[in-house]
């Protein structure tokens, strides 16, 4: 799959730092589709509890894109630890 060379995160969709009225939501999808005929958003269900995912599908039916259209890729990224961070019951040796 080739990734556009800009990625739209959509946490303010989720009405992370203040509510955003649905209107500017379509609005900020609408860039997208200008931006590029295939845009590629980050988004997540953590993202307002949700409210980012559904106000991404609101927006892009109320901008008349039909699924087939447009392909969901939705899938988790694993990030591997550098290191295990310290239990805090772990108990040092020669301790009771």
């Amino acid at each position: 799959m080739k990734l556009t060379p800009v990625i739209f995160g959509t946490s303010c969709l989720g009405n992370l730092y203040k509510a955003i009225p649905m209107e500017t939501k379509v609005a900020i999808a609408a860039e997208w589709f200008k931006a590029f005929e295939h845009p590629v958003i980050d988004s997540a269900g953590k993202y307002g509890a949700g409210l980012s995912l559904e106000c991404i599908g609101k927006a892009l039916k109320a901008l008349g894109k039909k699924n087939h259209e447009h392909q969901n890729q939705a899938r988790p990224f694993h990030r591997k630890r550098l290191h295990d961070p310290p239990d805090p019951h772990a108990r040092s040796a020669g301790e009771p």
